[in-house]
């Protein structure tokens, strides 16, 4: 026996002209069921697009309502500026300038913070203040 019970209609080409692949397809279950997962495919893809747009975590922290009552953070901000960048940027090419550019920022941050490029070469990072007696200046 096959998974479809091809062997008992003669065939793929004979199952597909059956009754029971006309009543499984124009029966309400397929259509109800391609609907519901169409709909689950379309919303799980928009909120993966909606979380890639906030950035990582933003959006979990807007579902849990972190933003409801603002709550004073001490932050590093730096800003940052590449040597060079122009001579890199023709050397590479956009694409290639790009990666690499954000290569070296999200390096820089070590995932303890956010950072945000808006002019080429240069970045704004905001990382909380976790300074470590190795890290503080004497």
């Amino acid at each position: 026996m096959s998974l479809l019970g091809l062997s008992e209609h003669g065939g793929l080409l004979a199952y597909y002209r059956s009754e029971q692949y006309r009543d499984l397809v124009l029966g309400g279950r397929f259509v109800a069921a391609l609907a519901i997962l169409t709909l689950v495919s379309f919303l799980l893809n928009f909120v993966r697009q909606l979380n890639r747009m906030l950035g990582p975590g933003t959006l979990m922290n807007l579902l849990l309502g972190r933003y409801h009552w603002p709550v004073a953070e001490e932050r590093i901000f730096m800003f940052l500026d590449l040597n060079n960048s122009t001579a890199i940027a023709e050397a590479l090419g956009p694409l290639r300038f790009n990666d690499f550019k954000n290569d070296f920022f999200h390096d820089l941050a070590e995932g303890s913070g956010r950072c945000a490029t808006s002019v080429p070469g240069t970045s704004a990072t905001a990382a909380p203040d976790r300074r470590t007696p190795a890290c503080t200046l004497s």
